[in-house]
């Protein structure tokens, strides 16, 4: 089967875990024997292959790149927006690439900087569309549907002008995909993708290679991620303190990068307690130096990466109860904190130490099994079958 994978960013450029889930999931439908496409954007056109997967780059039809852009002033963040609703030019750019490379199947993702009109297109084409949907830039033009550290739980005023040709286009294409229940839900419920089949594949991620460790008394927490408010750092701070009052011995290792400001006023906060920043760091050499991984997120998660992250190298996980983070949590090797507060947090955090203590080593084998239903040739499998289900219907 002939794919073309479209997405607003594409190997080097990876500035989330979206684009190393697509291009884990472009990889291993190679695997399966089929010849893929991936089409993406940069600041320049060119074609080139990565680890056997077609790489087509197309200029951006657009005022900049949606990447590194915190410097624009707020009427070039408007234009660039109010383009991005329905990109004409895209369109165009990106009829001439799908010309070239005729796809029996166009698979979406993140869509910023492309816009739906990528899907009018492939339907004027007889192109069937299958969409992942990975955030909510469909409903949100930041993606997040945040305000400051408050989820919306409906589109706003500001968002709706910018939300509505998104959501009538929706309806064209021939299958949705969400990485969770929780984002599927939250679209469907209001009003996108109807009488559009749908279907729930969570994001793929490799098991590791890895031997169950015990950290001695001091046990380790983790936690790793972009430093910014959303992730809930300041609440896992907050927790963490809790923990250590109840005469817990652990110590908190936070990896990851955020703005200088608010990175040291975290810093600030945490500067009486045993918890280090260690910056950027690589997952796999990370999670074997932890014991637990807390991921306190306060908006609505799609997914959560990280936990499937810390699931494959055989570390139990706690979480807050907040998007599709629930999902991925079995007892068997995580904990789901009752609410957004410290408290309730730590209560889980205080739970799980006492647990890795005394079932350390079944907590880790239970973790490992979990993680093979992410395993990347499992979740092409899946797509495999939506793909071929578009086809055959469209």
């Amino acid at each position: 089967m002939k794919i073309a994978i479209l997405n607003t960013f594409y190997y080097p450029d990876e500035p989330g875990g979206a684009e190393k889930s697509v291009r884990i999931l472009a990889e291993s439908l190679l695997a399966l024997g089929n010849e893929v496409h991936v089409i993406c954007l940069g600041n320049s056109p060119e074609s080139i292959k990565f680890n056997g997967v077609a790489i087509n780059r197309m200029k951006i039809d657009n005022l900049y790149l949606p990447i590194g852009n915190s410097h624009k002033m707020w009427f070039e963040r408007i234009a660039w927006h109010t383009i991005d609703s329905y990109n004409f030019w895209a369109s165009n750019t990106l009829e001439k690439a799908l010309a070239v490379i005729k796809p029996d199947v166009l698979h979406t993702n993140n869509l910023g900087g492309i816009s739906v009109a990528a899907w009018t297109l492939a339907k004027r084409l007889g192109i069937p569309v299958v969409h992942t949907t990975r955030d909510f830039y469909l409903m949100c033009p930041q993606t997040t549907m945040l305000k400051g550290d408050i989820s919306c739980k409906n589109v706003c005023a500001g968002c709706l002008p910018f939300s509505i040709p998104r959501k009538i286009v929706s309806k064209s294409i021939s299958s949705v995909i969400g990485i969770s229940k929780f984002i599927l839900d939250r679209h469907i419920s209001q009003g996108y993708f109807s009488d559009v089949r749908s279907s729930v594949i969570y994001n793929p991620f490799n098991a590791r290679d890895s031997t169950y460790t015990s950290h001695g008394r001091e046990v380790q927490l983790g936690f790793i991620g972009r430093l910014v408010p959303a992730k809930g750092i300041e609440l896992l701070i907050d927790a963490f303190r809790i923990v250590l009052l109840s005469g817990v011995r652990a110590r908190l290792l936070i990896a990851g990068v955020g703005l200088p400001e608010y990175e040291n006023s975290l810093r600030q906060t945490a500067a009486t307690m045993p918890i280090d920043f260690l910056g950027h760091v690589e997952p796999d050499s990370f999670f074997p130096s932890i014991d637990l991984t807390v991921v306190p997120s306060i908006w609505q998660e799609p997914l959560g990466r990280v936990a499937i992250e810390s699931i494959a190298f055989g570390r139990p996980v706690v979480v807050t109860p907040v998007g599709g983070l629930p999902e991925l949590i079995n007892r068997q090797y995580g904990a789901i904190a009752s609410e957004v507060t410290a408290d309730s947090l730590a209560e889980e955090i205080k739970n799980m130490i006492s647990r890795v203590a005394n079932e350390g080593q079944e907590i880790y084998h239970a973790a490992i099994a979990a993680a093979t239903k992410f395993l990347p040739l499992e979740i092409a499998k899946q797509y495999n079958v939506v793909y071929k289900a578009a086809s055959v219907r469209n």
